[in-house]
């Protein structure tokens, strides 16, 4: 069981954000394919920048043949890994790898073939996509479940002209981006709300980009709850309300959560944060590591 805190389980919350944007192939950043990349290269997205925290170290998504294609490596700046320089890999099993591209999207399975989401890739099909870092996806452009040979992979190293034209959007909506916690009984706990928003009555986004948390067990238990804190010195921490309860993160993609700063449903404080807690009981999984989730703030 782990409790964690700041940089890189949670990053501040910031009153601007950026629309979800396909980047043209090697404009904005520099791309390395190799296998059958090199005829169906993966498109990159962007929707935040904090991908300028490392603009020299490659991100690496690295495929193994089987009935259905796994990714089973990921490589990316260690920054977004433990907050140090560097390149880390990790890697997963065959069972339940990062990736197993499929013809439908759960939290097992990656959807090439007939995806339902709403982002389209560069050859016009609907595309499902892969958080690698807050704020930076990819989506698999090939519409085939098994066309990779085993060590294809794709490489690229952002760069600061990903954000030209890319308009900045500042509507009053605050955001912040936290890594699913990974075992049951985990939590991850944000930055304190901006005074300006605290106290106010507020809409709380949770999952904008409609990432599938990616399970490393077969286990089917995935809940996630959301709990409002309160502090009168931002030291000592009290849960005022949880605002979503054990939500099984497998079904559901995203919600949307209202707080009424008037209801008479606990103290009020002058801090406030969210706790995200992997909940415990019954069977759980265990989440992949690393994979982030985008929370908004609108106050009303």
């Amino acid at each position: 069981m782990a409790d964690n805190s700041g940089f890189p389980y949670c990053t501040k919350w910031k009153n601007y954000r950026y629309p979800l944007t396909r980047l043209k192939y090697s404009i904005g950043h520099k791309v390395v394919d190799d296998g059958y990349f090199d005829t169906a290269p993966l498109d990159i997205w962007i929707s935040d920048d904090y991908f300028l925290m490392d603009l020299e170290t490659e991100y690496v998504v690295t495929m193994t043949a089987a009935t259905y294609d796994l990714c089973k490596s990921l490589k990316r700046p260690t920054v977004f890994i433990d907050g140090t320089s560097g390149q880390t890999e990790i890697t997963s099993g065959g069972t339940n790898p990062f990736i197993k591209t499929s013809s439908s999207d759960s939290i097992q399975l990656f959807d090439v073939v007939s995806s339902l989401a709403s982002t389209v890739s560069s050859t016009g099909n609907n595309q499902t996509l892969y958080t690698i870092a807050p704020g930076l996806h990819f989506g698999f452009t090939n519409t085939s479940a098994s066309p990779f040979g085993t060590g294809d992979r794709s490489g690229w190293v952002m760069s600061e002209s990903a954000l030209n034209g890319v308009p900045k959007v500042m509507d009053g909506t605050y955001t912040c981006w936290y890594k699913l916690p990974t075992d049951a009984g985990d939590t991850v706990v944000t930055e304190m709300i901006p005074n300006g928003i605290a106290n106010k009555s507020m809409n709380i986004m949770w999952n904008a980009n409609r990432h599938i948390g990616k399970r490393a067990t077969t286990a089917p238990n995935c809940g996630q709850s959301i709990i409002l804190q309160g502090s009168v010195d931002g030291a000592v921490w009290t849960d005022i309300v949880k605002l979503m309860d054990d939500i099984d993160t497998g079904v559901t993609m995203f919600t949307q959560i209202h707080w009424d700063s008037n209801a008479l449903d606990g103290e009020d404080f002058p801090f406030k944060r969210l706790k995200f807690e992997f909940e415990t009981g019954g069977t759980e999984i265990e989440y992949h590591p690393h994979q982030f989730i985008q929370v908004n703030i609108t106050p009303n």
